[in-house]
Order: C-alpha cells, then structure tokens, then sequence
C-alpha cells in the first residue's frame, strides 16, 4: 500500500528580493507546475518578505526525494520542516503547485500574533495551522481554471528562457 505524506517546510531565499513576484520565484514555481503533475505531487507556495513557505504531498518516497532537492537548491537557505505527516486526504490535489501571494488574511494572522513581517520561523502550531486553512482558501492570481493549460507565469518563463539561449 502506497504512503501518502506531507511536508511543510519553510526556507529563507539565498537571493536579492525587488518586490512584486520575484523572477527566482517564478522560476520555482513554473518548475514544479511543469515537475509535480508527472510525479502525482501537489501543494502550495507562499513567498513573503524573502521567505518561503510551502506544503509539499504525494506518495513518501517521491516528496522525500523532491525534499532532498530542495534542500540542495542554492537559491534556499536556512530550511526547516514544520510538519512532516502521513496523510488519507490531500488538502491541495487539484494543484501542481498553487501559489498564494501575499494577502490580507495573512497580515491580519500576523499582525494578531505580533508580526510586523512575514517570518515563519517563529510560528506556533496555531498559526501553521491557520496558515495553511489561509492557504486553502486562497485564489492563486497566476493560474487559470485548468491547471493543465499553460498559464502567465509559464508563458513569461518560457519567453525569458528562449530570449536568454538567443541574447546570450
């Protein structure tokens, strides 16, 4: 019988941060839009002030090896798993990778908790927790109503990576 797991880890990024949605970002993103779907893995992405926070499902052995890239990502630093769960049910199925940016109902979890920042490393239980119902809630701005059909983030990837082979 297969084991299903989930994960959720947090991580600090190993580059520079200008605002709005990060190029590094995207990159992971459409990296696990194109990676996850081959490999039955879903979850979700959170990327505020230079952190991330995602939740990672599948059967064990596929997301535990997926885990192992990531800690070996140059672009993350100072990783750190929150949870790490057997599962029946996964609460992000529909999602190769969905991505929430930052919103209200995250500053409102922070600001009551006595954040002025996004910073996951000091979250209690409570707050994982809340975060992820956050999370499950949300609409990804990036993603259409299919998850199969290319999206903008894709598109804009694809584009920068063909403009970088001919420009050099």
């Amino acid at each position: 019988m297969r084991t299903f797991i989930q994960i959720i880890y947090i991580s600090r990024v190993n580059f520079e941060v200008k605002g709005g949605l990060n190029r590094e970002v995207m990159r992971i993103l459409t990296q696990a839009r194109i990676n996850n779907p081959p490999q039955n893995i879903s979850g979700v992405l959170y990327f505020a002030d230079g952190c991330f926070f995602q939740c990672l499902e599948g059967e064990q052995h596929i997301v535990e090896k997926l885990f192992q890239n990531i800690m070996q990502d140059s672009r993350h630093k100072k990783v750190k798993v929150l949870l790490r769960n057997k599962i029946s049910k996964r609460m992000f199925e529909s999602w190769p990778m969905k991505y929430v940016p930052v919103q209200d109902r995250v500053e409102k979890l922070l600001a009551a908790n006595g954040f002025s920042t996004f910073n996951p490393y000091k979250f209690n239980q409570k707050m994982i927790d809340e975060m992820l119902e956050i999370l499950s809630e949300a609409k990804d701005p990036t993603n259409n109503d299919t998850v199969k059909t290319p999206n903008i983030i894709t598109r804009i990837i694809r584009h920068w990576s063909y403009r970088k082979r001919i420009i050099g």
